[in-house]
């Protein structure tokens, strides 16, 4: 398969992106999704307790390997401080055993039972057992945002409150995802297909636009790629790895290994993810870094999320929504 098994332009980024003048991209390649960037929900021990306690097998299926930033209070801190107990501030009915690495101890070793404290970790829990453990990544002071289940964090601090986002949903519902509030203007949100910015459905988000003075370019696609209406042969809908680098080959050029990386994410959905870089011949500079990001919908079709910048500017917007990203 190549690019000519497309049946129209899937995206001219020349019509899509603002350019403006010579410029570099940040060299630092982002990998949008990664292990380094996971997003954490806020929950109290007294919540992560109770759950256990009334149906430790819904509570397991629920949080087994989830980041969490969990509130509680010390029960115990051992010599070392390589390990802390932590239970809920009222429900004291099940403790949960921590670990901490070896840069985190001499901080663990200060605090005393009955001390409350909020840690970025991942929940696990045993085998055989049923032992509710935690792996502590980072000790921190507790966020004053931080009051209902619906408030998620990255490893920095930034929060992100679902309940204030808005979802959009494409491919007649079957794809939603959430995005800012401040993202719903006609400046900022563009219709691919309606405003003739390319032939998938979906959307462009024009970033950059967020602030008046912000004149480099930086815009996150999310597109859904129908394989029924969209493929010139009917009979490669089952090749979606040559699918989706005919899409990169479309808009991009000519590519070579694909994909760069096979993601398997810490919530448990796969995608392929490919970077490479898109230039103008009008413009002088290194170009616009793009990010894909493909998640398979079966035969039927691909979201495609694709991520172009010089700055990643709204890095941390872009990570919340592609992990609020479904396919139903």
């Amino acid at each position: 398969m190549n690019k000519k098994r497309i049946t129209a332009i899937i995206m001219a980024l020349c019509v899509c992106l603002s350019f403006c003048g010579a410029g570099w991209f940040d060299g630092t390649k982002v990998m949008v999704d990664t292990e380094n960037n996971k997003v954490y929900q806020y929950r109290t021990a007294d919540e992560i307790v109770s759950e256990f306690t009334a149906n430790s097998k819904a509570a397991k299926t629920k949080y087994n390997n989830q980041p969490v930033l969990l509130y509680g209070q010390v029960v115990s801190v051992d010599k070392d401080g390589k390990n802390l107990t932590v239970t809920g501030l009222s429900n004291t009915s099940l403790t949960l055993e921590c670990t901490c690495e070896r840069s985190l101890r001499s901080t663990a070793k200060t605090y005393q039972t009955g001390t409350k404290v909020a840690l970025y970790g991942s929940i696990s829990v045993g085998l055989f057992t049923g032992d509710v453990y935690f792996t502590v990544d980072k000790f921190t002071a507790l966020p004053a945002s931080a009051l209902s289940s619906d408030m998620y964090y990255l490893k920095d601090g930034t929060e992100y409150n679902k309940r204030n986002a808005t979802k959009v949903t494409i491919n007649n519902g079957g794809v939603e995802y959430y995005i800012p509030s401040t993202w719903v203007n006609d400046k900022i949100q563009h219709s691919v297909k309606d405003e003739n910015l390319g032939t998938m459905e979906g959307y462009q988000y024009v970033l950059n636009k967020l602030s008046p003075a912000d004149s480099v370019p930086e815009s996150l696609f999310v597109c859904y790629f129908d394989n029924n209406s969209q493929l010139a042969f009917a009979g490669d809908s089952d090749e979606t790895k040559l699918i989706e680098k005919a899409i990169v080959e479309n808009i991009l050029g000519n590519v070579g290994i694909f994909p760069t990386k096979r993601v398997m994410t810490y919530y448990g959905e796969e995608y392929n993810y490919y970077d490479g870089v898109f230039k103008n011949a009008l413009e002088a500079g290194d170009g616009y870094r793009c990010e894909f990001i493909f998640r398979a919908d079966g035969e039927d079709g691909i979201v495609v999320v694709l991520y172009v910048y010089r700055e990643a500017k709204h890095l941390k917007d872009v990570l919340f929504l592609t992990r609020f990203l479904e396919v139903r």
